[in-house]
């Protein structure tokens, strides 16, 4: 069975994705920042939507931290034979906006960790499994897509 890793999915746009990968057949490895009773509700929504087979697990993880994403990584990979499918979904909002003159260094680092070293590092690793994953298997395909927000094209003031 297929495994898609979506970071933020279960909510908003991810949780979307969660559902479609679902009803494609994929197992779910999701992972956010909630604390796993705060998520209960659609995670509990996806695994009566699972068909047998189907695993659905969640992590909890601040993707822009190296430590969690080595936890999580590790946790993964422990609970999941591959992974054919990573969305790099999660991502945050500036704490306050602000533009060029006025943003200051605490505001942009918490930003771009999230939203931009996050996702690259665990591209990264994710890239290091599959490329794995391929050379034990040739029929073994997978692919890496980035999910972006209107934020990266439009100033909001």
């Amino acid at each position: 069975m297929k495994t898609a890793f979506i970071t933020g999915g279960l909510r908003g746009i991810g949780l979307g994705i969660s559902q479609s990968l679902l009803n494609e057949g994929f197992s779910l490895a999701l992972c956010g920042t909630r604390e796993p009773e705060f998520v209960a509700e659609p995670l509990n929504e996806l695994q009566r939507q699972a068909a047998s087979g189907q695993q659905i697990r969640y992590y909890r993880c601040n993707v822009g931290e190296k430590t969690d994403r080595d936890n999580l990584l590790q946790a993964v990979r422990s609970d999941f034979p591959s992974m054919n499918v990573l969305v790099n979904n999660a991502g945050v909002g500036a704490k306050v906006r602000d533009d060029l003159l006025t943003m200051t260094e605490e505001n942009y680092d918490w930003l771009m960790k999230i939203n931009l070293q996050g996702p690259f590092f665990l591209t990264q690793e994710a890239a290091r499994w599959m490329t794995e994953s391929k050379q034990g298997n040739a029929d073994f395909s997978a692919c890496i897509v980035n999910i972006s927000s209107v934020s990266a094209t439009t100033v909001s003031l």
